[in-house]
């Protein structure tokens, strides 16, 4: 892997690590909202909520399992040149 490419994929691991804090807290938000909603306590509806946490919840696995691919192949990377 090139310079350029390596450089690249830190780049997107930066970028992913600082959306992925962003997104934990987006999911966070909303499960307390649904759990609200669903005790009674909420002054949102809980159908919205459920609907938002379950698209979060997806965006959140499919951004964790990019971080893995490119943790793998930075390590992948590293090794090949430490070898």
């Amino acid at each position: 892997m090139d310079d350029k490419a390596l450089y690249g994929l830190q780049q997107e691991l930066s970028e992913l690590q600082v959306s992925l804090v962003r997104k934990r807290s987006e999911v966070s938000n909303l499960t307390v909202g649904y759990t609200r909603a669903e005790d009674g306590i909420g002054p949102i509806p809980a159908e919205p909520l459920k609907r938002n946490l379950m698209s979060a919840r997806s965006e959140l696995v499919r951004m964790e399992r990019r971080l893995a691919e490119i943790e793998a192949l930075l390590a992948e990377a590293r090794a090949r040149d430490g070898a």
